[in-house]
């Protein structure tokens, strides 16, 4: 049995397309933050052999019914990286919610390993909308040391 054809999207993407322009600059401001709305969720964490940590989920706009432009992720309540673009592709998301503008609302992030990522992990996420107002993302990943 052959996989769907769009099996090779969600996983690497093709020569022809550009990644997208990096996210602004956003620093946690929780005056920016619409509380009140799901704006997604943090589906999970895995850490990898001596590879890292990647964490993924996916990021929207309630309000617009469109893509997040990024997210910013935590660990223990600060920054691991300048925030992550939101261009993955989750038909299960678009599917889910009844919105084709949806597809392209997954996002992922690879902690390299050694440093940060060789410790524990309390991981949390929020969307970054184009207007740069926030919100949070459900899920929240707590990871032990070692072992996965």
């Amino acid at each position: 049995m052959r996989a769907p054809a769009f099996w090779w999207r969600t996983r690497f993407p093709p020569a022809a397309v550009s990644l997208p322009d990096p996210p602004p600059e956003v620093k946690l401001d929780r005056s920016r933050l619409l509380a009140d709305l799901q704006c997604g969720s943090l589906d999970g964490a895995r850490r990898e052999d001596d590879a890292g940590v990647f964490v993924w989920g996916w990021a929207y706009d309630p309000r617009a019914g469109v893509p997040a432009v990024a997210v910013l992720l935590l660990d223990h309540g600060r920054p691991v990286a300048p925030a992550v673009p939101v261009f993955r592709e989750r038909p299960d998301v678009a599917v889910a919610l009844g919105n084709r503008r949806l597809v392209a609302s997954g996002w992922s992030f690879w902690l390299p390993a050694g440093g940060p990522a060789a410790g524990e992990h309390d991981f949390q996420a929020f969307a970054v909308f184009a207007d740069h107002r926030l919100g949070p993302l459900g899920g929240e990943v707590r990871m032990k040391g070692a072992g996965r």
